[in-house]
């Protein structure tokens, strides 16, 4: 059926380059369909799109329940109208007339109309109706672009599920590559490839474990960093995920089980608060837990010390007592900051004159001062040789 508009215009639009003749004017709340893939709420409707049971009141309830609506809300109700239109375009699945554009905006609209003041103000909406038959690519070129970018961005959650949700459908359509489609995705939506890759890689990561939508969603920014990772990161990864690799070398070795404890620790979050005290000088325990891990990995890539990865594993010791063994190990800090603060002892004026003091009671202070001497030179030779041999970085 053909959306009945009031008060018609005909207004252009250009979007990827091609004109198009956008109708504007107002239609009634109770013609416009909400867009059921819309990734405001997509992961809310989880239920209800495996049973099937997706409607119109469904969606409207889910959104009413979002802190974004509650928030345009106010803002309406303070302006009194709303002011911006919402962008509306045929589905040719359903033959309904969906906003792809401003399903906030229309399910703000409904609440008023149900309140009961000013019923005939909130029956209808203002539209941008783009002509029947437009490809819905088209429609979600322009969402993208708007809300990839724009002032009211999806959640990163919700984002990053899009992305991959359409990266997904480009290699069924298409018959083509993953690293094609993300490079297709990336063009399509004038994105940098990069942001494209990494949500693909932090989903399939999310899907792997089968983690929960709440799961995914309370925890998205450590799986994020987790699998966006470096060198060190990575290589723990890598290794300590193969059972190939672990066998002899752990009790119980199990293909990806270095994964399944980092999601273990996140979720349990209490030994990543311990471990915040063991890292100076970080406090978030996002940022921290993964420092934490790269620091661990610094142990193992630079110093080869499986044993200690394995004891983390095997819950032998805690991240606490493995970031304090790493850094105790010369990955971190630690030595650093012991030789920088004996240096700044030891040559201020008051130890020189606190140790004369002392050298008539102990005689063999004197002796301990040559041995410091002599070891500080050692020492001070070979990590300037050491100095020397390492490649300057470019």
């Amino acid at each position: 059926m053909k959306l009945k508009i009031r008060g018609k215009q005909i207004r252009p639009k250009t979007i990827q380059g091609k004109k198009y003749s956008v109708i504007n004017g107002y239609a009634k709340i109770t013609d416009l369909h909400f867009w059921k893939d819309n990734p405001r709420i997509y992961s809310l409707l989880d239920e209800e799109r495996d049973a099937k049971s997706i409607s119109k009141a469904v969606i409207f309830e889910k959104l009413s329940l979002t802190k974004d609506l509650q928030k345009l809300r106010k803002d309406i109700e303070t302006d009194g109208q709303i002011n911006e239109a919402v962008w509306v375009a045929l589905d040719t699945a359903s033959d309904n007339y969906v906003v792809y554009e401003g399903n906030t905006r229309l399910a703000v609209a409904m609440a008023l109309h149900r309140k009961g003041k000013d019923v005939k103000k909130w029956s209808e909406i203002e539209v941008n109706v783009l002509p029947d038959g437009t490809d819905e690519r088209v429609m979600k070129n322009f969402i993208g672009q708007t809300q990839l970018k724009g002032k009211n961005k999806w959640a990163a959650f919700e984002e990053v599920n899009y992305l991959f949700r359409e990266t997904q459908d480009i290699i069924i359509k298409e018959n083509i590559s993953k690293s094609e489609a993300i490079k297709t995705v990336a063009n399509f939506f004038n994105l940098p490839q990069s942001r494209v890759g990494r949500a693909v890689k932090t989903v399939e990561f999310m899907r792997e474990y089968k983690m929960s939508s709440l799961i995914q969603k309370k925890y998205y920014a450590y799986w994020q960093r987790i699998v966006a990772g470096n060198k060190e990161l990575n290589a723990l990864r890598k290794n300590f995920n193969s059972y190939s690799f672990l066998k002899g070398k752990m009790d119980n070795p199990r293909a990806k089980a270095f994964d399944q404890m980092m999601i273990k620790h996140v979720k349990e979050e209490k030994q990543i608060e311990d471990a915040v005290a063991a890292s100076p000088g970080t406090s978030a325990k996002l940022v921290s837990y993964t420092d934490n891990l790269r620091l661990i990995g610094r142990a193992y890539t630079s110093q080869g010390d499986i044993e200690l990865v394995i004891d983390l594993m095997e819950e032998k010791i805690d991240l606490a007592e493995a970031v304090k063994r790493a850094l105790e190990g010369g990955v971190g800090d630690a030595e650093y900051k012991r030789v920088k603060e004996f240096a700044d002892w030891i040559m201020h004026k008051n130890t020189t004159k606190k140790i004369r003091k002392s050298i008539k009671n102990f005689k063999d202070l004197g002796k301990d001062l040559k041995s410091i001497a002599t070891y500080a030179r050692h020492l001070s030779n070979e990590t300037m040789t050491f100095s020397k041999k390492r490649k300057p970085k470019l």
